[in-house]
Formats: C-alpha cells, sequence, structure tokens
C-alpha cells in the first residue's frame, strides 16, 4: 500500500505540471551586431561588399523563446529599435561608402509600424579617369511605413531620396565633371510568415528615378534614369535552427545621357534599356539563439548603363555573414 501511494503521489506531481519541465527563464537580448562580406566576381573587374549594423532594442528579444526559431524573432516579436549602419561597396571601377542611423517604431501593440533613417556617402565614380568624374558626396534619407493586419503579415510603402551635397574632387587633375541632382527609388512592400512557421517570404515593388545636371565645366548636359523592378526573398525553415533562402531581382532602367561630349561621340548609345537581374541561395544557422551564420552563392546580369567604358556583364557572387545577439 505504501508504494501505491507513492507512485499516485508522483504521478499527481507530474499532472500539475503539465508533465513536462518547466520553461527556462527568459533570456532577454537587447542588442543585435552583425557583420557581411560579398565578393563579386565580373567580367573585367571584381567588386566586394562589407556591411556592418548594430540595432538596439529596449524591449529586447528572448533567447530562450522556444516557440518562435530565432530567424523569424525580430519580425513576429517587432520590437523597436534604434540602429547604426556602414556600408561599403567596393568595385574596379566605383566604390560606394555610406553610413546611416535609423529608428524603427511599432504603436499600437505592433499593429502599425514606423522607419526612418538617415546618413550620408561618399561614391566614387570613375576614379580611374578622375577628368571624366571623381565622384561625388550625397545624403541618403529613408522612409517606411505600414501596417500588420495579423501578427504574420506586414505591408508598407517606402522612399529613398540620394540627393548630391558636393563634388568630390581630384587634386591632381584639373577640369573635372561634377554633377548635381537627386536619385530617387520608392514602392511597396509585403513580408509574411506561414501559420506553420516554414515559408518566410518579402516581396517589393518599386520605381527608379534619378536626374543628374552636369556643370558646363566639363561634358556638360543632363542624365535621367526612369526606372522599375522588384524583389523577392523566400526562405524555407527545415528547423528551428537551419533556413534555406533564396533571393532574387531585376530590374529596368532607362537612361538618357544629354551630355555634350557623350552626343558627339561616334558610335555611343545615349539612350539606352538597363536590365539587371540577379539571384542568391543562403543557408542560415543559428546556435544557442545567440549566433546566427550566413553562406551564399549567386550571380546574375548587369547591364551596360551610358557611361565611360561600361559593359553588360555576367555575375558570381560567393558571401557570408555573422550576427551575434546579445
Amino acid at each position: 500500500m505504501h508504494r501505491v501511494a507513492v507512485v499516485w503521489a508522483v504521478l499527481a506531481i507530474v499532472l500539475a505540471t503539465g508533465g513536462s519541465a518547466q520553461a527556462r527563464e527568459p533570456d532577454i537580448q537587447q542588442h543585435e551586431l552583425s557583420g557581411e562580406i560579398d565578393i563579386a566576381v565580373q567580367t573585367g573587374g571584381n567588386a566586394a561588399l562589407f556591411d556592418a549594423l548594430y540595432t538596439f532594442s529596449p524591449e529586447g528579444i528572448d533567447r530562450n523563446d522556444e516557440d518562435t526559431p530565432p530567424v523569424l524573432r525580430r519580425f513576429l516579436i517587432h520590437p523597436s529599435s534604434v540602429s547604426l549602419h556602414v556600408t561599403q561597396n567596393g568595385g574596379t571601377r566605383e566604390a560606394i561608402l555610406t553610413g546611416t542611423a535609423a529608428i524603427e517604431l511599432n504603436p499600437f501593440q505592433g499593429a502599425v509600424y514606423l522607419r526612418a533613417e538617415g546618413g550620408v556617402g561618399r561614391h566614387l565614380t570613375i576614379y580611374a579617369e578622375p577628368a571624366l568624374e571623381f565622384g561625388y558626396y550625397f545624403a541618403t534619407v529613408y522612409g517606411e511605413a505600414g501596417f500588420r493586419p495579423v501578427n504574420s503579415l506586414q505591408l508598407g510603402v517606402f522612399y529613398k531620396g540620394e540627393p548630391v551635397l558636393k563634388e568630390d574632387r581630384d587634386d591632381m587633375t584639373g577640369a573635372q565633371a561634377d554633377r548635381s541632382g537627386l536619385e530617387s527609388t520608392f514602392g511597396a512592400t509585403a513580408t509574411f510568415v506561414t501559420p506553420n512557421d516554414r515559408i518566410f517570404a518579402t516581396f517589393t515593388g518599386f520605381g527608379h528615378v534619378a536626374d543628374w545636371t552636369y556643370s558646363p565645366e566639363f561634358n556638360g548636359g543632363k542624365v535621367t534614369v526612369r526606372g522599375f523592378g522588384g524583389t523577392a526573398r523566400i526562405a524555407y525553415l527545415a528547423s528551428m535552427t537551419t533556413t534555406l533562402q533564396f533571393r532574387g531581382s531585376v530590374n529596368r532602367d532607362h537612361w538618357v545621357d544629354g551630355r555634350v561630349a557623350d552626343n558627339a561621340t561616334p558610335g555611343f548609345d545615349v539612350d539606352r534599356q538597363v536590365w539587371t537581374a540577379t539571384g542568391d541561395a543562403d543557408l542560415i544557422y543559428w546556435y544557442l539563439g545567440r549566433y546566427g551564420f550566413r553562406l551564399s552563392l549567386g550571380g546574375g546580369y548587369a547591364g551596360a548603363p551610358p557611361v565611360y567604358n561600361s559593359k553588360a556583364t555576367g555575375l558570381f557572387d560567393l558571401g557570408g555573414g555573422v550576427m551575434v545577439r546579445f
């Protein structure tokens, strides 16, 4: 009888606790630091993209969340945040360095989201030929706003503007071309997660408009760009820690080069339809809900705009990245 009583007592304790161990204590992660590098090989040159991002979320993300995969936590929990972002996109013919700061708010329990970002950058355009154009400094502003009709669906619109601030000249060269004007990108975006947390996807459609004016000091005139495109990112969550992701983009830009010397050059096509298409496959792995790793492989095609010595080229790229939450 004593043994029977003990068995019944143990069974009562198991039933009272739900038959499982107690959930782990929350481990709130307010900081997120990521670094990525992508190397591209293309016809007539190479390129490398370095990307560093720091994000602070006062509400934090629970590392011990046993219901939400780490790759989905920021999207589904949507904590408000501030961030600092630096990118260096360097190539054989040109390089772009940008630094920005951003804030994202998710009021009304995340039913609405607002994001604003601003910073400055330096674009070295054709630094091998400084007399044609060495480069310029620009400001960058970005705004996005949207709503979540349900927690797993986010719909929004965005705008990005990059006005030229001033020319960047080579001290060793005399007369140089310089530009003024504005480049803009605007569009709509949708992100969703399926009910079983298996598919995580984002689709974006955008327009692209640029109006630049070159001073008459050297090869003056106007250059305009009118284009449109779209991007897709589809991730398949094979497990709580492993994700297979596919990314693709395609855009078409109509360039019209009204610069005096370019129009006087025989055989130089100043009115072009320029197509670009890229695709990448990513393997993403999260370890202990704290460390994220990415390995990428991809390629594509980039058309040639009407600028000095440009060529249509095939692309092959290999990349990787690390993210740490703490």
